[in-house]
């Protein structure tokens, strides 16, 4: 879960994206940097998600294997 909150917190906060947005450019470049970001909290909300599946089958292997 670490790893996955890690990428997404970069995503979220990624200072390429929030520099441009600030200096109030809105151009392709913007674009670029937004969907790299997005992609970037795509993927640490997967890895949190699968790593909160593991700690349930993990939980549930404990108790009845």
């Amino acid at each position: 879960m670490k790893v996955g909150g890690m990428f997404a917190l970069v995503g979220i906060f990624c200072p390429f994206f929030w520099m441009r947005i600030f200096a109030g450019d809105y151009g392709s470049e913007t674009v670029v940097y937004g969907l790299h970001s997005a992609a970037f909290i795509g993927i640490g909300i997967v890895l949190i998600g699968k790593s909160w599946v593991d700690l349930k089958h993990m939980d549930v292997c404990n108790t009845d294997c």
